[in-house]
């Protein structure tokens, strides 16, 4: 059983997407809902998340059904990083944007009064908005209907970046014995958030930062979780090689251990109590197969 789990996963909860929302200027009725709907949630305003969401969702509810409806499975908008030109075409689905996020927003308040009931047809609401999008300052779209479901399978996750998501359920697959699942789920972090791993790293490597392993001292891993996005990629690459070992694709496993070897920064969190070398645990992995 793989204990592993990515850095920054640790730190999910303390960098929650919730807190990085954003609004464009010049905002309708229904962007000023969601806004006065976020800040309230930001502040533990519970009642008051109510008002706003379900102001929003009064007004605006019909419009984004037919939106939604409209859109059907042909859009097929990403989540993660994307274009400036995607980013602009997401954005002009506002009213569908904000009802989704309202609908999400107001299960999570119904929660935290205790309807559990209402809490849970509010979940289901906010999955029936598969094209909604929302924007993170950090610099990805997020799916609130996706934010739903995970809340519901997996509240100890809702709030996490993105990247530590994949990571999280990349490692589960994998240790469900899932290997083809780890293998995609992992490639997404790759594929989304490889440039900027790419950066971090070269970024450490000019300044010279010393990256740590085993048991650190508090400002080490203060330092290694600030990499967050590095220690993601780092650790899915390893994830990638490890289940396309376990499926005998030497191949594939060799491919992406070598991908690993290439961000020698990255680190993952042991539950045991200490970090570990994406690299160097990829460079061992590869002598194995050769």
């Amino acid at each position: 059983m793989i204990r592993g789990i990515s850095a920054s996963a640790l730190l999910a909860l303390a960098l929650p997407i919730l807190a990085n929302f954003q609004q464009p200027p010049g905002k309708s009725q229904h962007e000023k809902a969601t806004e006065s709907a976020w800040l309230a949630f930001k502040q533990e305003r519970w009642d008051e998340v109510l008002t706003h969401a379900e102001r929003c969702l009064s007004d605006f509810r019909g419009t984004a059904l037919r939106m939604e409806r409209e859109l059907g499975d042909k859009a097929k908008y990403p989540t993660g990083p994307v274009t400036a030109e995607q980013k602009q075409v997401i954005l002009a689905n506002g009213p569908l944007n904000d009802v989704a996020v309202c609908t999400y927003l107001r299960a999570r308040a119904l929660d935290q009064l205790g309807r559990r009931k209402e809490r849970d047809e509010a979940l289901a609401e906010a999955m029936r908005y598969t094209n909604a999008r929302i924007w993170d300052s950090r610099g990805w779209m997020w799916s609130p209907a996706t934010a739903a479901d995970r809340y519901r399978t997996r509240p100890d996750l809702a709030d996490a970046n993105l990247h530590s998501i994949y990571t999280a359920d990349a490692w589960a697959a994998f240790n469900r014995a899932e290997y083809l699942t780890a293998q995609a789920i992992a490639g997404r972090c790759v594929e989304e958030f490889l440039p900027a791993a790419r950066d971090l790293e070269a970024s450490l490597q000019r300044r010279g930062v010393r990256i740590t392993e085993g048991v650190v001292n508090r400002d080490d891993h203060k330092l290694i979780e600030q990499q967050g996005i590095l220690n993601d990629v780092g650790t899915c690459y390893f994830i990638q090689g490890r289940a396309a070992e376990a499926r005998g694709d030497w191949k594939t496993a060799a491919t992406a251990y070598r991908a690993a070897i290439l961000l020698p920064r990255a680190r993952c969190f042991d539950s045991a109590g200490w970090w570990w070398g994406t690299a160097k645990a990829s460079s061992d992995r590869l002598e194995l197969i050769r």
